[in-house]
This record gives structure tokens, sequence and C-alpha cells, in this order.
């Protein structure tokens, strides 16, 4: 536990919350995700939203936060963003240092409004920034956490402390 006396566990086989929908997150508004994680485990998600569909069908569009780009199988340990746009094209987003240490780590992902990159930041410091992104959140599907929305990539490890906000003005500097 980072701070207090809890923090969420996820076990890896079936542990995940949702959050129903999110209202405010639409019509490309600036965002800034963050949360403190402690794991050692290469792969899992963190947060998945998506439409469903398949790509190339204007509705296979989401974003997904994990450990290790899961889809591709590549980049293990390293905190991975993917915006998934409509016709299947993506802007992916990959830290330099890797998480999967066992210990805490902090994470923050934000983004302006449309039109401007996702800019990953690792215990405060900006490590990355992505191309120009577009998509936005699907405010009529949940947000899961600690999995994908096909109901599996479980995530193994502790997540605490988790806010998403439209305030990018957090981390203003490189």
């Amino acid at each position: 536990k980072k701070f207090g006396t809890t923090a969420i566990k996820f076990d890896g086989t079936g542990d995940y919350l949702t959050v129903p929908s999110i209202p405010n997150f639409d019509n490309y508004s600036a965002y800034c995700i963050e949360m403190w994680v402690n794991t050692s485990a290469t792969y899992g998600y963190l947060l998945h939203n998506k439409r469903p569909g398949t790509i190339g069908d204007n509705q296979n569009a989401g974003m997904r936060l994990s450990v290790g780009n899961i889809r591709d199988g590549d980049d293990p340990g390293k905190v991975v963003w993917i915006e998934t746009m409509y016709a299947g094209s993506d802007h992916t987003v990959t830290s330099s240092s890797r998480v999967d240490d066992g210990e805490w780590h902090h994470i923050a992902a934000t983004r302006g409004t449309q039109n401007n990159p996702v800019k990953l930041y690792i215990d405060g410091v900006h490590e990355t920034s992505g191309t120009t992104a577009n998509q936005n959140f699907d405010s009529s599907r949940p947000l899961y956490i600690g999995r994908s929305t096909a109901d599996d990539d479980y995530f193994t490890g502790y997540i605490e402390e988790i806010r998403i906000s439209d305030d990018t003005n957090r981390y203003t500097t490189d």
C-alpha cells in the first residue's frame, strides 16, 4: 500500500473494476489519467475503454493503458498507451522505463483537446509524447480497470489512487 491502509489487489485471474460510463469525457475533451501501480508482471491491462466491432467497420475505436504492449506482444514491463482509431490506425505511446520491478510507480497520461498528443509521465518525469491523437473515451461504454473489454489479459499487482480528470495542468513541464 503506497498511501494509507488500502490498495486494490488484482490477482490476474478475474479481478477487475468498471466505471459504467464517463459522460464528461467526450467531444475530444482534455484529460489526465493517473494512478500508482505496483507489479512484477510484464503484461496486463490497467485501463481499457472500447466500442465493440471489428477493425475497419467504424466501430472498433478505443483507448487502453497497459503494462506491456499486449496486442503486439512487445515492450514487456513498459507502460503503453494506445488509441485505436475507427479505421484501425493507432497512436501508440510507450514509456522508456519499466514498471514491473515490484516497486510503486506513479503513472500519468495526459492529453489536451483534439489534435494534441498523449504524454506519458512515470514517477513524475515526462518520458515521451505520442503523435497527434484524435480518439475519445466512448462515454456510452464502461471503462474497465484491471482487464480488457474482451474479458482477458487481467492485471496482476496493485493499483492505488486512480484519478481521471479533465485537468491536464497538473503536468505542464517536460
